[in-house]
């Protein structure tokens, strides 16, 4: 399988140094790239850095913090015509999900990556995504259409 991992080119705010925007991505997009990497063609993009390719992989994430929301939701829209599924990921998924705008992303995905993306990938494997799934006793993927 082919899945693609993304951090949104970050907004420099009137705080921010141009460090920022030269950051690493965030750790749990480096977490998933090291849990599937062996059994999967895994690409992580960094738009700080790079252009996205916007090729057609079986599945993308997009790790969202509050301020790359909104690029976020024109990357998922850009994959999604191509009909790609779209997991959306992040600290801002994780603590503030009923702020997302209905009908951006295919998946929400929250707590942390590692719980969640064994079972997401496993889950579009069996086509077994139309429902949320459980880790541990608690809701942490939502699906949302096929």
């Amino acid at each position: 399988m082919y899945i693609k991992l993304i951090q949104p080119k970050m907004k420099k705010r009137p705080m921010d140094t141009d460090i920022k925007t030269h950051m690493a991505p965030p750790l749990g997009l480096l977490t998933i790239v090291n849990i599937l990497r062996d059994e999967h063609k895994v690409v992580l993009e960094n738009e700080n850095v790079q252009e996205i390719n916007y090729d057609e992989p079986d599945l993308v994430g997009i790790s969202i913090t509050v301020d790359v929301l909104p690029r976020a939701i024109v990357i998922a829209e850009r994959f999604r015509k191509k009909g790609c599924i779209v997991v959306a990921g992040g600290i801002h998924i994780t603590t503030a999900a009923d702020t997302i705008p209905k009908d951006c992303f295919d998946v929400l995905c929250m707590r942390a990556a590692e719980g969640t993306w064994p079972q997401i990938v496993k889950d579009y494997t069996e086509g077994n995504n139309s429902q949320a799934w459980n880790h541990d006793q608690c809701k942490l993927c939502i699906w949302f259409r096929w």
